[in-house]
């Protein structure tokens, strides 16, 4: 049997995210196509206890920081810990034409809003004065009446989506996670992809765990003895665990990868 864990819809997003927590899966994301990627999340946060949740992706540049903020630390209130804010670049054509937005420098501009929200999210967390100048934006005023506080479960992890070698370094360097684009190739992922991340890796001096997505079905075999076979279409973009040490890649775990393990260091 093949489970979609994509949550595509408004009405059905609770109930099927219900099903896909039945089934034992462990996570659900949304894509930003004909529905905002939040609301199917709000929905399946408020209908399952276990369910890890993610936007893949949420685009980047259109979005104000503190807006994104504010949304993400509610998702992660809602679901009690169990949000990632996963966020993509998109193409110039689609910013530009579709959202009327800048995307001149995309590198830079994902990493000052990576950057822009672990600042607003300190501020929340610690009380201490928002202070963030960068180049595209600033922000430096949180008065008390717009800054929610501490968010009991901690801010949610930031993931980036990426494909080509930089964006996948910056995603190395600054981010809790990266999710690969479904546009992709075995040979792509082993030659490209693996060595950016390192590199990013290394450029942050890091060590950590990277959440990547690599397909978006979950199959259960059929019982022996009777029962459908399983699918045999190809495999669509879910999150499974990459483990690094020290910068370097190891093979893939055997199991898909908690959101909790997310930034932390790797066990052996």
């Amino acid at each position: 049997m093949k489970i979609d864990t994509q949550l595509s819809g408004l009405s059905g997003a609770a109930d099927h995210a219900r099903r896909l927590e039945e089934a034992g899966v462990d996570g659900a994301f949304t894509f930003e196509g004909p529905h905002d990627v939040f609301t199917p999340l709000v929905l399946a946060a408020g209908a399952t206890t276990s369910l890890e949740l993610t936007t893949n992706v949420a685009i980047a540049f259109p979005r104000n920081p503190v807006q994104l903020a504010h949304q993400a630390y509610d998702l992660q209130l809602l679901s009690g810990g169990r949000f990632t804010l996963g966020l993509g670049s998109q193409i110039r054509a689609q910013v530009e034409k579709r959202y009327g937005a800048s995307f001149d420098r995309p590198i830079a501009r994902m990493r000052e809003l990576v950057g822009a929200l672990r600042a607003v999210f300190t501020t929340w967390e610690t009380g201490e004065r928002l202070d963030f100048r960068g180049e595209f934006t600033s922000h430096t005023l949180m008065p008390p009446m717009f800054n929610p506080g501490p968010n009991p479960f901690g801010p949610p992890p930031i993931a980036i989506g990426g494909l080509g070698p930089q964006m996948v370094r910056l995603a190395a360097e600054v981010a809790d996670g990266l999710l690969v684009m479904p546009f992709n190739t075995g040979r792509h992922f082993r030659e490209r992809t693996l060595p950016a991340v390192e590199e990013g890796l290394a450029r942050g001096g890091r060590s950590s765990c990277a959440a990547v997505a690599t397909t978006r079905s979950w199959r259960r075999r059929a019982p022996q003895g009777g029962g459908s076979s399983p699918s045999t279409r190809p495999p669509r973009p879910t999150v499974r665990c990459w483990r690094w040490r020290d910068g370097r890649a190891c093979s893939p775990s055997s199991i898909r990868c908690p959101r909790r393990d997310v930034g932390r260091r790797c066990r052996a």
